[in-house]
Parts: structure tokens; C-alpha cells; sequence
């Protein structure tokens, strides 16, 4: 297998799982209040850092699990809509935070592939078989 097609189905693969673990959290219908969707930010915010390739960390990332980040991220998306309702989608602090976050889970899951080359070779292998 290419290095480009690699890198395109770990894409697709980091992609499933983001929306799968987005709807594992979708119990929580509506944004927090204003003040913890601000709460939350600030917090989060103050515990980002800049990692070694320049890309954004956690502070604690060894101790902050996965589902902790993916429901923070799926926070600040519903914080986005309901109070930057005149901005456009997507360009708020809100939505940067979430982009952030999303950045940090894609990295974990790129590691994990990695460290399990057999988990996706057996997805290549379903998907060209027709497995969906």
C-alpha cells in the first residue's frame, strides 16, 4: 500500500472514530450555560501547550483520557452555536478550542494505528472487501 493511500485511509479512519465517539456523547442535547461554556474554555485553554513539533498539547496529556477530550470537544461545538450565534460558524474561540481538541485526538489516534499496524490492516482489508 502507498504512503498516500496510508495516509488517506488513516484519515477516513480518524474520521469514523471522531463520529463515533461523538455519538456516544450525544446525550447532551443542549450547550452548557454561558458561564461553563466560558468556564470550560478558560480552563482548557490555560492547560494547552505548544508540543515539540509545534503542534498543540495538553499539559497532563498522560493523565487526561481520550473520552474527557472528545466530550470537551463536542462541548465547545455546542457552546459555537448557542452563543456565537452572529458569527460565522466555526470562527469563534469556541470553535478554535474544539479545532484544538480535535488536532490532540487526531495525534492519539495516529499513535495508536502505529502502535497497530494489524487493526489497520484489517480495516483496509474489510473496506476493500466491501465492509462498511
Amino acid at each position: 500500500m502507498a504512503f498516500r493511500d496510508l495516509e488517506k485511509l488513516m484519515k477516513t479512519i480518524i474520521t469514523c472514530i471522531l463520529l463515533i465517539s461523538a455519538t456516544v456523547i450525544q446525550a447532551q442535547q443542549h450547550a452548557p450555560t454561558k458561564a461553563q461554556c466560558d468556564a470550560d474554555l478558560n480552563l482548557w485553554r490555560a492547560d494547552l501547550i505548544t508540543g515539540a513539533q509545534g503542534e498543540w498539547a495538553l499539559k497532563n496529556d498522560s493523565k487526561i483520557r481520550y473520552m474527557e477530550i472528545v466530550t470537551e470537544a463536542h462541548e465547545m461545538t455546542l457552546c459555537e452555536a448557542a452563543y456565537m450565534p452572529g458569527d460565522t460558524l466555526g470562527s469563534g474561540a469556541y470553535a478554535d478550542l474544539g479545532k484544538v481538541l480535535d488536532s490532540i485526538i487526531e495525534t492519539r489516534l495516529i499513535a495508536f494505528m502505529a502502535r497497530h499496524p494489524d487493526v489497520l490492516r484489517q480495516f483496509a482489508e474489510e473496506d476493500a472487501s466491501g465492509l462498511r
